[in-house]
């Protein structure tokens, strides 16, 4: 069963919030303060302690890592603590003949597109290998055209 917004309280993020000010980073804490916003707890794995990350109960873990290990790792990591993992796909090109990403992407329980272009070069992929994808619209509009 799918939960709407309104029934999600925690939220797990791997990724990083600024500084270093850039693209992704600006992303993740752009999605932290919209969902702060809406009421829901966001955790970020480098700003949180070990402890409170262990807590677990998390209705949802969000991975905003560009190397396959690191995807591989919070995966592997989301599956014990949230009850669906999503991977957000901030840029063009995914190392699809690596198979640490390859594992990862398929094991995530969805995958998100931060914009047409990026689903555009991957869907073909993607959906040969089981992978629900969507494309993020309506959260936050930096980004899009």
């Amino acid at each position: 069963m799918n939960k709407g917004i309104d029934e999600i309280a925690r939220i797990l993020v791997f990724g990083t919030i600024p500084p270093p000010y850039g693209g992704v980073t600006s992303k993740v804490q752009n999605l932290v303060r919209a969902l702060s916003e809406v009421k829901i707890e966001c955790v970020i794995v480098k700003a949180a302690s070990i402890l409170q990350i262990l807590r677990g109960g998390y209705d949802v873990a969000t991975i905003h890592y560009s190397k396959p290990i690191k995807r591989l790792i919070g995966v592997l990591i989301s599956k014990v603590l949230a009850k669906k993992t999503e991977i957000t796909i901030h840029g063009i090109a995914l190392q699809r003949r690596n198979i640490l990403e390859r594992l990862a992407l398929q094991w995530a329980d969805g995958i998100i597109c931060q914009n047409e272009e990026i689903f555009q070069t991957n869907v073909h992929w993607l959906e040969r290998h089981n992978t629900k994808i969507v494309i993020q619209r309506g959260l936050y509009s930096e980004g899009f055209k």
